[in-house]
């Protein structure tokens, strides 16, 4: 059985083939039998990853055709081929209305069943946001989301998200930052290489997942009732007509969210929906690259191998290439990409305990890089 960093490593092309295979059993939801293997490699029972996959049939025989117009399937494979963000739109519309049916008490099914299927969801969402931050991205140019089909409400203009979906949907956006770019004396920061080379051994993946881990747990939020941590938070509400926003916190009572504006003033976010909200770095990560490049010294012979193989291959736009990079590297350099591990490790430390994180509407954190 292939674990999924077999899958990562093969890039979309083999995955592509794998769901194509798939998805064409009589009632296998899409990357279905790939859904099911990755949660044996996640640790749980061959039945446990059984039931997970039958909770996700359930939804769509009994669910999905009550809080939806149009197959939810064929919606997420479209977006996957041609917008990978709307296809994580996709998910997390549908996994807030499944929430809501849960709570009004929609008879299509008993408050058990709804929960197991709402955790089954959940995890098939971190599936499939493992499958985008695969290569899905290098195959959708951004001229075809424009032109993506919009992802259709289910809530009457209110979306909701819980822990569990806001701590996938943020790991991803943390997964996928790369800084490939920049003047001399500049080291790179390849975070899916890093990943990559990470999984080689479980123990490293350990480190690198509770560095993801602790790296979102103490990400700031600040609301009307104070700062809290990432951790604090119950769920995240949007009004997608007022564009604000609120979290229940682990005390039990709702807060507004807040945002820091360019200027440094402190204010109501105004978002419309989750990819609104953006992860802030105090100071950017591009400046601790430049400033303390003396300190990372896994970084520095890590940078040079990718300039090498940038130059070989005359890449002029590496940040648009760094999932392709990313993978042809580890390909041609397994062996020694492993040696440099215990110096990442102190990198990753250092750069942690560098930088601040905060949750920022992204129109006020794109005013504050453009400044």
């Amino acid at each position: 059985m292939k674990g999924f960093a077999d899958y990562i490593i093969a890039g979309w092309d083999e995955i592509q083939k794998e769901i194509e295979r798939d998805v064409f059993e009589v009632d296998a939801p899409l990357g279905g039998k790939m859904f099911k293997e990755w949660l044996i490699q996640e640790g749980l029972a061959e039945r446990t990853a059984s039931s997970y996959l039958s909770n996700i049939k359930r939804l769509d025989k009994d669910l999905f055709p009550e809080i939806m117009d149009g197959d939810f399937f064929y919606l997420l494979k479209e977006y996957l081929a041609k917008a990978p963000d709307k296809a994580i739109e996709l998910m997390e519309r549908v996994q807030s209305a499944i929430r809501q049916e849960q709570k009004k008490g929609n008879p299509v099914m008993p408050s058990r069943a709804f929960n197991d299927c709402h955790s089954a969801f959940v995890k098939y969402m971190e599936f499939i946001n493992l499958l985008i931050d695969a290569d899905i991205r290098k195959t959708a140019d951004a001229s075809q989301g424009d032109e993506a089909d919009e992802v259709p409400l289910f809530e009457d203009g209110h979306v909701s998200f819980d822990y569990d979906t806001l701590f996938s949907n943020f790991r991803l956006r943390l997964a996928t930052q790369d800084r490939l770019t920049g003047g001399d004396g500049k080291v790179f920061y390849p975070i899916r290489l890093l990943s990559r080379i990470f999984a080689v051994n479980d123990e490293d993946w350990q480190f690198m997942d509770d560095w993801f881990t602790r790296s979102l747990n103490y990400i700031d939020v600040l609301t009307d009732e104070g700062k809290f941590k990432f951790r604090d938070i119950e769920t995240l509400d949007i009004d997608t007509q007022s564009g604000e926003a609120f979290v229940i916190v682990d005390d039990g009572y709702s807060a507004t969210l807040l945002t820091r504006t360019a200027e440094g003033e402190i204010v109501p976010m105004n978002v419309k929906k989750l990819q609104e909200i953006s992860i802030d770095h105090s100071p950017a990560i591009h400046n601790i690259l430049v400033n303390k490049a003396d300190k990372l010294h896994g970084l520095a012979k890590l940078t040079a191998i990718i300039k090498d193989y940038i130059k070989a291959n005359k890449i002029e736009q590496p940040e648009r290439s760094a999932s392709v990079i990313s993978t042809e590297i580890f390909k041609q350099k397994e062996d020694e990409l492993v040696t440099l591990i215990p110096e990442l490790k102190q990198d990753l430390v250092f750069i942690q305990n560098s930088i601040n994180l905060e949750l920022m509407d992204r129109k006020e954190n794109t005013r504050k890089h453009a400044k």
